[in-house]
């Protein structure tokens, strides 16, 4: 997977990119994701935002794709990837729901 290259500004969240995923018996699934973080050493971090298929998907066959959009230039990216772990504590996981919050409230979805 190389995300060098790629404006920092494909990871702000402000267009939802989509995960590719397929079972073991290949039958594809698609949903739209709303964070992607870089990480340093060419690693990125997804959210998991209750999409059970794509999870199981994942934990089955951990070849992904990805798609992230330029904000600006509207360009689209493609990122190829494989799942390397869940993390269920720690300091990305406190930085994710802050940022997936503020998105919704932006896009007015974000319950009182």
């Amino acid at each position: 997977m190389k995300t060098d290259g790629l404006p920092d500004r494909c990871f702000y969240g402000f267009v939802p990119s989509m995960i590719a995923t397929s079972d073991l018996e290949g039958t594809p699934n698609v949903s739209y994701l709303s964070e992607i973080e870089r990480l340093p050493g060419d690693r990125i971090a997804l959210s998991c935002q209750f999409f059970n298929k794509t999870k199981r998907n994942v934990l089955e066959n951990p070849r992904v794709v990805l798609e992230v959009y330029d904000p600006v230039s509207f360009e689209a990216y493609r990122i190829e990837a494989r799942f390397s772990h869940e993390e269920a504590e720690g300091p990305l996981l406190d930085r994710m729901p802050a940022r997936i919050s503020a998105l919704a409230r932006q896009v007015g979805m974000q319950r009182d």
